[in-house]
């Protein structure tokens, strides 16, 4: 029976302790709770503590910044004040001013007066200018379609001439170079002469025949080409060595020379008319990086006059004339 006391007693005692700790665990969960929820809370305090510290300093960067602004607007406002001021010392001068011209108004308008009438004159005087300044345009339209006329005979001679000379070309082919402006042939005078003679080498007349008739036999043989020439130059150059007279002496007597040799082996008499000799001394001297070349000055060249060169110069002269007098009108 003591027994069954003694265990009743510490089933009870366990199960005391065990409400007991029960207890004790809730009180402390209650504790954790309390203590979470209170962390919580000072968090959400300091947060808006830190938030209303910034919103002041906001405020007062903006009360600082409104202060800012307020003393630039005293400042414009005060700059305004000035120019008001000004304007209004303007405004009693204008206002002085105009009370002045109010009484000098008669005169200005008499003045005024005068001036329209010297405006008349000067108007009726620009529309006589106007029309003499229409009368030159029309003249000076006139002109310009003689001009364009002139340009376009003048083309067409030039054109011709180039073409003929193109046409020679084409007859030599390569054997004989000539001068594409002028249909030209140059040869040395250092192969065909001694120097200081105008007697023709020996040794040069076999290749000077051969060139030369080749030359004739081109300009002959073309109709067209021979139809439009009105002479065959000879002439003769020097370099610059020695006397003008001396030179000119010596020049025309190569040409002469030339002539001759011509002569003796080509018969033809169409070529006879149009062969002439000038001598030119050195009024035509050959240079090279503007020094004088001795060797290409003394030469033979034996020229093509063209008979549009003619016209040519007779339309450069109808040309020149008009210009001339329309600049002195």
């Amino acid at each position: 029976m003591h027994n069954k006391n003694n265990n009743n007693f510490w089933i009870v005692y366990a199960d005391l302790m065990a409400g007991l700790l029960f207890v004790f665990i809730l009180l402390l969960s209650v504790i954790v709770l309390k203590y979470i929820f209170t962390q919580n809370e000072l968090k959400n305090e300091q947060k808006h503590l830190d938030e209303s510290k910034a919103l002041i300093i906001s405020k007062d960067e903006l009360l600082s910044s409104l202060n800012q602004e307020l003393s630039r607007l005293n400042i414009v406002l005060n700059d305004e004040l000035n120019k008001n001021k000004e304007a209004d010392g303007y405004i009693k001068e204008l206002l002085f001013t105009l009370d002045e011209n109010a009484k000098n108004k008669d005169e200005l308008l008499k003045n005024i007066d005068e001036k329209d009438a010297k405006i008349l004159i000067l108007l009726k005087s620009l529309e006589d200018n106007e029309l003499k300044i229409k009368d030159k345009d029309n003249k000076l339209n006139e002109l310009a379609n003689e001009l364009s006329n002139f340009k376009l005979e003048y083309n067409k001679l030039k054109n011709n001439k180039t073409r003929l000379i193109q046409a020679l070309q084409k007859k030599l082919s390569n054997d004989i170079l000539i001068n594409l402006n002028s249909g030209s042939i140059s040869l040395n005078a250092n192969i065909l002469f001694d120097s200081a003679e105008f007697n023709i080498k020996d040794d040069a007349k076999v290749e000077l025949k051969k060139t030369l008739s080749n030359y004739f036999d081109a300009i002959l043989s073309s109709p067209e080409i021979l139809a439009n020439i009105d002479s065959i130059i000879i002439e003769g150059h020097t370099d610059s060595v020695g006397g003008f007279t001396y030179n000119l002496e010596l020049s025309q007597k190569r040409a002469l020379e030339i002539m001759k040799f011509i002569n003796s082996f080509y018969k033809d008499k169409r070529l006879e008319k149009l062969l002439v000799a000038v001598g030119k001394s050195y009024n035509d001297l050959k240079y090279k990086n503007g020094v004088e070349d001795k060797q290409a000055s003394r030469r033979i060249e034996i020229k093509l006059q063209f008979s549009n060169e003619a016209a040519i110069k007779e339309f450069e002269s109808v040309i020149t004339k008009d210009l001339g007098e329309n600049s002195n009108n």
